[in-house]
């Protein structure tokens, strides 16, 4: 389970989808850049961004559990679990750029394969996550306004995610020594509670995260399960 603000839950029906598609998403993604070492994809997420991807994978493998599986214990509202969760939203956010893109350059006549059962695009996903969520006053589907879709995101976000304090620490922590003292005492708090040391990313732990993204990958029967 997660922990937000409001308490532990689990996410369902068409969030748990869209989140399912974003954990698959990035770990495809991170698991590529396992041949590519001078060329990182970046989800504009610093603290996630900087890490390698032995230890990107093992956090997106243990955050989607919390996110999708109710026997999982919820793990610490952490700098780096937070921008983790960030993660899967941004990586949303950076398919449905795509997505407008390749409407305006193919005039939304893509190919979509040879299965007779076409998948739902991002922006389908995301309606549906929003209907689940009771967030009214949606677009159609097929809507080109970028700015829309990331109203709707944050909106999805925000129940998840506590707030940006993930980007809070890692300015202060980025802040010139000579001038850290200005700003450090206000901070030792969050710091204490709220940054830990990654995982090491260690060959039994990227194991571990392999064998539970294929475990969260595939849809459950019922929904908030595995």
């Amino acid at each position: 389970m997660w922990m937000t603000a409001q308490g532990e839950t689990v996410l369902q029906g068409g969030h748990a989808t869209l989140i399912r598609a974003a954990v698959r998403l990035v770990a495809d993604i991170i698991e590529d850049q396992e041949d590519r070492a001078t060329q990182r994809w970046h989800f504009n997420v610093t603290p996630f961004d900087k890490l390698n991807w032995r230890v990107q994978m093992v956090l997106v493998s243990r955050i989607g559990e919390a996110l999708l599986c109710e026997q999982v214990a919820t793990p610490k509202h952490t700098e780096l679990n937070d921008a983790t969760a960030a993660v899967l939203y941004a990586a949303i956010r950076q398919s449905i750029e795509v997505e407008i893109d390749n409407d305006e350059l193919f005039g939304g006549e893509q190919d979509t394969g040879t299965d007779k059962q076409a998948q739902p695009t991002w922006r389908e996903m995301v309606l549906a996550a929003c209907d689940h969520e009771e967030i009214i006053d949606l677009p159609a589907a097929d809507s080109p306004d970028f700015d829309e879709w990331d109203v709707l995101i944050d909106c999805l976000a925000t129940q998840v995610l506590w707030d940006a304090d993930w980007h809070v620490v890692d300015l202060f922590l980025d802040v010139d020594p000579q001038h850290g003292e200005q700003v450090h005492p206000a901070t030792d708090r969050i710091q204490d509670d709220f940054v830990e040391e990654p995982p090491e990313g260690n060959e039994h732990e990227l194991l571990a995260a392999r064998h539970a993204l294929q475990k969260i990958l595939e849809p459950p029967d019922d929904p908030g399960s595995v």
